[in-house]
């Protein structure tokens, strides 16, 4: 998948209810704590997060998890596409060390081409992320975390409309 090819990593799960399993795997396997800071998407709002500690609310630098809504995916590149809004605040896409953003396989777009009808009438910020935030500016060597996540994972929702 062209997401791992990016850095990212990848995860596929059933549907939402399937999300906090898939995160509580994945903070473990990097030995993280299992507390998130969680967009106040309302999708997330009906899902059981027993065994995580949550926070609804917007990211801010101490905070060192996030999870968020993905807007749609783009299968050609391996890029999320995160929009901003009050559900989907952008701190959340870049300050913690470790973003984990879910995405309905049913917004995930074959090219780049295909995502441009999705996002025309939305009204705030696009943001399109392809893997953890890297850098090879110092000696050639890559840093990752450099100017945003140094973590980033993707969650697959299979939500029957793909």
């Amino acid at each position: 998948m062209m997401h791992e090819r990016v850095h990212g990593t990848l995860d596929k799960v059933d549907d939402l209810a399937g999300v906090p399993r898939a995160v509580c795997r994945y903070l473990q396997n990097l030995s993280v704590p299992l507390r998130i800071v969680m967009s106040p998407d309302p999708e997330f709002s009906s899902i059981n997060w027993e065994g995580v500690d949550v926070e609804g609310r917007a990211a801010s630098r101490e905070d060192r998890c996030s999870v968020t809504m993905a807007f749609a995916g783009i299968a050609e590149t391996g890029t999320v596409a995160m929009v901003s809004s009050a559900s989907s605040p952008i701190t959340s896409h870049f300050l913690p060390e470790v973003n984990i953003a879910a995405l309905k396989q049913s917004r995930l777009v074959p090219a780049m081409e295909d995502l441009w009808p999705l996002i025309a009438e939305q009204p705030r910020t696009v943001n399109l992320i392809s893997g953890p935030s890297k850098t090879a500016d110092i000696e050639q060597t890559i840093v990752y975390g450099a100017h945003g996540p140094r973590h980033f994972h993707v969650i697959l929702v299979c939500d029957g409309d793909a």
